[in-house]
């Protein structure tokens, strides 16, 4: 959640920019933010799979995909306490 209100202020952003924001390591930040973009809720330009070694992949949030994921678990929640 923190990357993505992260990205989402201040996007469009670089691995670095997140890792140093959020106090945490470059790989730790990497692995979070592939973990997003496979569910969809980010986007990176390059695409990571074109990205060059050395090459800043720039990372902002897809506000559609979010909100969809934020309708569907209001659903769910709302859902659960039936």
């Amino acid at each position: 959640m923190a990357i993505l209100k992260h990205i989402r202020e201040n996007g469009p952003c670089t691995r670095a920019d997140v890792a140093t924001a959020l106090s945490i390591a470059p790989p730790t930040a990497s692995n979070h933010l592939a973990a997003l973009e496979t569910a969809g809720l980010i986007e990176s330009t390059p695409p990571r799979s074109e990205a060059r070694s050395g090459q800043w992949v720039r990372y902002t949030v897809i506000p559609e995909r979010v909100t969809e994921l934020y309708v569907a678990l209001g659903e769910f929640l709302g859902q659960s306490r039936l």
